[in-house]
């Protein structure tokens, strides 16, 4: 009787403990995966007029696909930590920047948006991460990588010979012949650099010959060079220095792969000649506007973190300072030997740079132990990893969800081979409650995109739009600001349309209030601007003073600070004219002379 009680019991332990009980009869792993590949393939290819920025309709995709992959995870029930672990020294680097630039940061908003964006990336991985511990899988990720890369190559070259013009208009004053779906040339190129490895180490590692991935890989080799970014050929070229087997039995699908890629080069090349020629040639001479910004850039990023060594100006918060120290590098002694312009830069055009600057030594230090231990790992994965690096050495790669999300997907794919030595904790996958966190996780993080990001950035665009179109975007402009989240970029257009209009008052207002996000020359040009029509002479002077501080060679500033300083006090300002060749400014200073 005793036995028969204890055998019941023990049945009974078995249906609430026993995790292959409790899953569903259908396997959702599949679908999961088929989910995590639309994620990569159409959020790389993913891109709106309707937002402010093309990367923002991509990072719509990555939260959609992570809802939909943490509920199917939840449901097979997959919530393995251990697979994980690896993603640790990056979890800590990211509690930090959110924890100090709370604490740090001039513009808190900032600090939340971009702990969300990351923390996307992450939880994406994390809750697919049994995924990557089959070798099939595993390869298909990959691939699907380099698919996505494939179609953003064709859409390149749909718009450079203007195929379907409608997907891709023309822009009065905007060069680039291929913006592509990152809105950007160098992200294009950027995220063609960490296909091309991948590629051409399969074709080398391949027995057989495979006619439609060399095809793939010429039509990546042809948007490369389409892209016009040198960082970008840089990068490719370290990847495939990395990933090729030079030696060996595979050197004749190597020399085959190196071929077909060439052929791609060669083919773009004489498209495009005299181009690509032109642009390796000018390579931080006096014409190379990219590379001599760069220097620039920084240059204030240093001086950034000079100030700044311990926890940094604060996560997303670079873009407020960076004007001052943009300033702050041209105003110095060898200032005048960089070039610069009028334009805010929002990024440092380095990562390790940014992200010193941002989070302080802490941060590149989290950085530094995860890379050290990604180090360990051996791939042929690495050649992808290694032209992200070095990409990433000179534009702003890792703010862009594509190729953040590559980035991390071929990390996962090296320590997926450790992982996979480790079976799933059947203990993990009983506790039926806990299984959903991801999808609470999951859901705010999505909520908080919206709120924060998606939501002002359409909103925003909408006023844009009617502004750039010579209508009044005033009404517009003022249910963007409404929306319950700072956007000091807002508040700076709409102060400039009131100004159109000729309410100086509700316009010196809003520009005041921008401050609070913003604190670049235009908008203090723009302040000045205002406190002139409301007949305040010494605030004019003070923004004024303040616009050429982060541009000094800005002609509009500076005429009216002529204008309104007396005649005694002129002369540093003839000195500054002189110094940055501000032009007419010989003949302002001729025309009150007399």
């Amino acid at each position: 009787m005793s036995t028969h009680k204890a055998s019941c019991m023990a049945c009974a332990d078995g249906l609430e403990f026993n995790p292959e009980q409790q899953r569903p009869a259908v396997n959702l792993d599949s679908w999961r995966e088929a989910a995590l590949y639309a994620v990569i393939v159409l959020g790389a290819i993913a891109y709106s007029f309707r937002l402010t920025s093309f990367l923002h309709a991509k990072e719509a995709v990555l939260h959609v696909g992570l809802v939909l992959c943490a509920v199917l995870a939840a449901i097979q029930g997959r919530t393995d930590g251990k697979r994980v672990s690896w993603l640790l020294p990056l979890a800590l680097g990211l509690a930090w920047a959110g924890v100090s630039g709370v604490v740090v940061a001039q513009v808190k908003a900032r600090v939340i948006e971009e702990s969300i964006r990351y923390a996307a990336l992450f939880a994406l991985i994390a809750v697919n991460a049994d995924l990557f511990a089959d070798a099939q899988r595993r390869a298909r990720i990959t691939a699907s990588v380099v698919i996505s890369a494939v179609i953003v190559a064709l859409l390149g070259l749909i718009q450079f010979f203007r195929v379907i013009p409608s997907l891709f208009p023309e822009f009065p004053g905007y060069d680039q012949r291929v913006y592509s779906v990152f809105g950007n040339q160098n992200l294009f190129g950027g995220y063609l650099a960490i296909a091309i490895p991948l590629l051409a180490a399969q074709i080398a590692a391949d027995s057989r010959i495979r006619p439609l991935h060399y095809a793939a890989l010429a039509v990546l080799s042809m948007g490369l060079i389409l892209s016009e970014s040198r960082t970008a050929w840089l990068a490719t070229a370290a990847g495939v220095a990395v990933c090729i087997p030079w030696r060996g039995p595979r050197r004749k699908t190597t020399l085959y792969a190196l071929a077909f890629m060439t052929l791609g080069l060669l083919c773009a090349a004489i498209l495009t000649w005299p181009r690509p020629l032109e642009r390796m040639s000018q390579t931080l001479r006096e014409g190379d506007v990219g590379g001599r910004a760069r220097l620039w850039f920084w240059d204030g990023a240093a001086r950034m973190i000079r100030d700044h060594p311990i926890a940094g100006v604060g996560l997303g918060n670079y873009a407020y300072f960076s004007p001052w120290y943009q300033g702050e590098a041209l105003r110095g002694p060898q200032g005048s030997r960089h070039y610069h312009n009028e334009l805010h830069t929002v990024h440092a055009h380095s990562e390790a740079l940014e992200l010193l600057a941002e989070t302080g030594f802490p941060g590149l230090l989290c950085g530094l132990w995860f890379l050290a231990r990604l180090l360990r790992l051996r791939g042929r994965v690495w050649g992808g990893l290694a032209a992200l690096l070095v990409f990433s050495c000179f534009n702003a790669a890792l703010h862009s969800a594509p190729h953040a999300l590559g980035g991390l997907l071929l990390a996962a794919v090296l320590f997926g081979k450790q992982a996979a030595a480790f079976p799933a904790s059947p203990l993990a996958l009983s506790r039926a409650p806990w299984r959903w966190r991801h999808v609470m996780l999951a859901a705010a993080l999505a909520a908080g995109f919206w709120w924060t990001v998606y939501a002002p950035s359409r909103l925003l665009r909408a006023a844009e739009d009617v502004h750039v179109a010579g209508g009044d975007p005033r009404a517009l402009y003022a249910r963007a600001i409404a929306h319950p989240w700072p956007n000091a970029q807002a508040r700076e257009e709409y102060g400039m349309a009131l100004l159109d209009a000729g309410c100086a008052d509700e316009a010196y207002a809003q520009l005041l209030k921008a401050r609070e996000g913003l604190d670049t020359g235009r908008l203090y040009l723009l302040l000045g601007s205002a406190a002139l029509r409301r007949s305040d002479n010494d605030a004019a002077r003070l923004w004024l003073a303040a616009s050429l501080d982060r541009w000094p060679a800005n002609a509009a500033a500076w005429r009216m600070l002529w204008t309104l300083t007396p005649v005694e006090d002129r002369a540093p300002l003839a000195e500054h004219a002189t110094r940055w060749g501000i032009e007419e400014s010989a003949a302002v200073m001729g025309e009150r002379a007399e």
